[in-house]
This record gives structure tokens, C-alpha cells and sequence, in this order.
């Protein structure tokens, strides 16, 4: 899409990407008004910012990525300035200065939380997804993840294993650590958010409505009610969306 066109751009939610003239990208960013944010760069509201008065010269292209709402653009970009460091995302290569989603997938039950530090011998024990800019953003993903695929944030040390936390009664923490959930189904949905968080939703809808009907079938009606409610969640945020499509040819 060239400059000239921008008047034309969805006034939805989703990222843009920024191209110099060789087809580098220069800065990825996401808004809740595509049109309203990239406009912006071409007048002179943002003209004080002296790294805009450097790159709006250098840009040749432009490429958009509508997405069904924040949550889903917040994802999307960190994983793009993560996979392509864009020259003008400067200050998102710094990653101590930025919040990161941490999954410690090698224990008995992982947990998930918001970090800006992390020892090596840590990250071998887990996955890191992120940079998110600040932690407003990582914690309405964690948030949302947590409400949607209950975790627990103890520790195997700290965790009560005789009494139900808070988080329990709030519905985001299944009791792993007191028997309320097998290491399966925990596990499970450890998986979901890592796929979440990779960006892979393609398919998954299907396969939790296979899941929905089999518990029907065998009246676990309980547990086929927890899982339509995923189901509609998930549609909230856009069946469709799969972020490793959306990379340039």
C-alpha cells in the first residue's frame, strides 16, 4: 500500500508494517484505529518524536494486518518485532526494558507469569514469548489467558496442598497441587496458551467442539459446558487469525 492510500485503511484494529524502498521494514506497531494511527505519522502530531522526523522520510510501503481486537494485535506485533528487530523498534531490542510472558513448561505443573528478568538456567526451563511494551499490555494477555485456560502460580514448595487458594474460587487456578485436575488436562492447557501465544489458532476451534461433543456423549455435561465457553471466547477473538499467514511474500 503506498503513502497516498492510507485515507483508505479500516478504522479496525491490527498492526501496521513500515518498508524502506529496499523491502526492509523499518517499525511495527499496532493500533486500535489503523487509519487513525498511520495517518498520524503523515501530519504533525507526532512531528516533536525525533525518531519520526528521522523514519517517516524512509518510508516507501506500508502493510496492514487487521485483527479482531487489541488482545489479538498485541500478540501479533510482539511476535513480529521479536522475529524481524525493526531499526526503529530500537528500543524494544533493549529486553530488559521490556515485559516478557514466561512459561515454565519442565515442571510437574507449569506456571505462567510476567517477567523483565530471567537467569539462563531459568529460560532452559521454560519458553519466553513477548516483548510486550509495557505491562499494562502483558498483563491484559496474561489476564485473558488465565480466565480462559486456568493456571496455577505456585510453586511445588509453596503450594498448600490440604486448602483451596483465591484463585481457585475465582476460577483461575484448577488445584493441580491439590489433586482437583489431572497433570493431563493441566498440561492441556499449558499447550493452548503456548499455541495462543505462537500465534497458532488455525484448527483449534474444530478440535475443542470434537472435544465439547465427546464429553455430551459420555454426559460430562459439566465439563462440555467449561468447554463451549472457550469456544465462544475464542471466536471473540477471530477463528480465522493465524499470524504465521501474514508474513510478506
Amino acid at each position: 500500500m503506498k503513502i497516498s492510500e492510507i485515507n483508505y485503511l479500516p478504522q479496525k484494529p491490527g498492526i501496521y508494517k513500515f518498508y524502506d524502498k529496499s523491502g526492509r521494514i523499518l517499525y511495527v506497531g499496532k493500533a486500535l484505529s489503523l487509519r487513525n494511527r498511520v495517518q498520524s505519522y503523515f501530519s504533525d502530531s507526532l512531528s516533536d518524536r525525533p525518531y519520526v522526523k528521522k523514519m517517516v522520510p524512509q518510508i516507501f510501503d506500508i502493510e496492514v494486518v487487521q485483527t479482531n481486537n487489541e488482545i489479538e494485535s498485541l500478540v501479533l506485533e510482539s511476535n513480529l518485532i521479536k522475529k524481524y528487530k525493526p531499526k526503529y523498534n530500537s528500543d524494544l531490542k533493549d529486553d530488559k526494558s521490556y515485559v516478557w510472558i514466561f512459561v515454565s513448561t519442565k515442571d510437574d505443573f507449569p506456571s505462567v507469569k510476567i517477567i523483565r528478568n530471567i537467569s539462563n538456567d531459568e529460560l532452559q526451563r521454560g519458553k519466553l514469548f513477548g516483548p510486550y511494551p509495557n505491562s499494562h499490555s502483558a498483563k491484559r494477555v496474561f489476564t485473558y489467558l488465565r480466565k480462559l485456560y486456568p493456571f496455577c502460580t505456585c510453586t511445588s514448595q509453596k503450594a498448600n496442598k490440604e486448602k483451596k487458594c483465591m484463585y481457585y474460587h475465582l476460577g483461575l487456578c484448577p488445584g493441580p497441587y491439590q489433586g482437583l485436575i489431572s497433570k493431563e488436562e493441566y498440561r492441556n492447557n499449558i499447550k493452548e496458551i503456548i499455541n495462543f501465544l505462537k500465534g497458532k489458532k488455525r484448527g483449534h476451534i474444530l478440535t475443542l467442539e470434537k472435544e465439547m461433543k465427546e464429553y455430551s456423549k459420555i454426559k460430562e455435561y459439566e465439563k462440555a459446558a467449561e468447554v463451549r465457553d472457550k469456544i465462544e471466547d475464542l471466536k471473540y477473538l477471530g477463528e480465522s487469525i493465524d499470524f504465521r499467514s501474514e508474513e510478506r511474500r
